[in-house]
């Protein structure tokens, strides 16, 4: 598998854990909003974290050889450490007793910077990988990433 098509099909699973968030801020089962709210944490904690490294430290380097750093990469990187910003909110508000209005409007925040983030790789950087890197390289990318493992990321 291609590393494109790897990091999209991580994006699917991500998107389904932000559809419980939606669900979170939408509800008033204060228990299961903040099961869920720990569990999406925890996931991101690890695999969306592994999905950034991949993205880190194999796509960007391969692409920035070819469009330079600037750009849509600087972008991604930027938003990357909001991202892990509001995974660290997340955690920590999954720890609380309960919710508040305020707590739930940052779920919301974090929600819109990520899907906006998904949508932004999956329709403008990821296509530009695709016109720009070879196949055969997308394939190796693909390797490694399959082969990547958080501890060794990090």
């Amino acid at each position: 598998m291609n590393i494109l098509e790897d990091l999209m099909n991580e994006h699917r699973t991500v998107l389904g854990r932000l559809n419980l968030l939606e669900e979170v801020e939408a509800g008033d089962d204060a228990t299961w909003a903040l099961e869920t709210v720990r569990g999406v944490a925890e996931f991101l904690e690890q695999d969306l974290e592994l999905h950034l490294q991949k993205e880190e430290k194999l796509l960007f380097p391969a692409l920035a050889q070819r469009i330079g750093e600037d750009g849509p990469i600087r972008v991604m990187l930027a938003e990357h450490v909001e991202m892990r910003e509001g995974t660290k909110e997340l955690g920590r508000l999954g720890g609380q007793p309960e919710l508040t209005e305020s707590d739930l409007a940052a779920v919301g925040d974090f929600v819109e910077l990520v899907r906006g983030h998904i949508d932004k790789e999956d329709h403008i950087l990821f296509p530009i990988a695709q016109r720009e890197l070879p196949g055969p390289v997308l394939e190796e990318l693909g390797g490694k990433a399959a082969a990547l493992t958080l501890e060794e990321a990090q």
